[in-house]
């Protein structure tokens, strides 16, 4: 979405024709997600502490103990804030053949094999 809101303003400032590398794209997508983790991390915390979202604690010993009540689905802000920083920084305007739910179908079975 970002691409074809900033590509097109590179006829003007040539500073944006950074766009269209990949590299960047990649770059600020990541540095996007850290930034929406930082953002919406506290928030998210809060909310599933106040849901007592958390796994009992087994008496291994005093130190583990002060882990006791840590939410266990932080993998939620992860994938979150990744899946927000793509869906901004994604060119959907690829040159070749193949479609975006061809991309999507492909992306998502080669992660189901755990390539």
């Amino acid at each position: 979405m970002l691409y074809h809101l900033l590509y097109p303003l590179a006829a003007e400032h040539g500073a944006f024709n950074v766009v269209r590398y990949i590299t960047f794209r990649t770059a600020a997508a990541a540095l996007t997600a850290l930034f929406i983790s930082f953002l919406l991390g506290p928030p998210l915390i809060r909310a599933l502490e106040r849901r007592r979202v958390g796994q009992p604690i087994r008496k291994i010993g005093p130190d583990h103990q002060k882990k006791a009540g840590t939410p266990t689905m932080g993998g939620i802000l992860i994938l979150l804030a990744l899946g927000i920083s793509v869906l901004l920084w994604w060119a959907t305007a690829w040159s070749g053949s193949s479609t975006i739910t061809a991309r999507c179908a492909s992306a998502t079975t080669a992660a189901s094999r755990g390539a």
